[in-house]
């Protein structure tokens, strides 16, 4: 089961223009849509350096569980909230901390689909029917070295 916030901070990140500001409560990311976006974060205490927990959390989350995530098929959602990032990074220009998370998160979801994808080619050869000359059918089964669970980077 994924958690429900993790899904909704992906959904901001993915959703998000530049020059939107973010405004954390918790753990959750959501969007300062207020009429004046400055005041609002500095009454309620939100700098640029509180948005860096809710994100690392999020991905986190993300790599701790990636299995549940390509089974149900977040990919799409996940690079999404990439290309928010990127948008974010735009908007807070020159923060280091977020252009090192972006790039270390960013890598490491690429290598992991890379080795999901390997994995589902691998479970495509893993087991072949072989016919021989007499007509008989026999399994072959190959075991492979790259196993994507023994790869893991985190």
């Amino acid at each position: 089961m994924i958690d429900n916030n993790i899904l909704s901070n992906l959904r901001i990140l993915a959703n998000i223009k530049i020059d939107q500001k973010l405004i954390i409560e918790n753990l959750t990311i959501s969007i300062d849509e207020s009429y004046i976006p400055s005041v609002n974060r500095y009454i309620n205490s939100n700098s640029r350096n509180d948005i860096i927990l809710p994100i690392s959390y999020t991905y986190t989350y993300i790599y701790a569980h990636y299995d549940i995530f390509f089974k149900d098929n977040y990919i799409n959602l996940i690079d999404a909230s990439f290309e928010g990032l990127l948008r974010l990074k735009n908007t807070y220009d020159n923060f280091e901390i977020l252009d090192i998370l972006y790039t270390s998160y960013y890598n490491l979801w690429n290598k992991l689909k890379d080795k999901k994808d390997i994995s589902k080619q691998d479970n495509v050869t893993q087991t072949e029917n072989k016919k021989f000359k007499n007509n008989s059918t026999q399994t072959v089964h190959i075991n492979l070295r790259n196993n994507i669970y023994h790869n893991l980077l985190f």
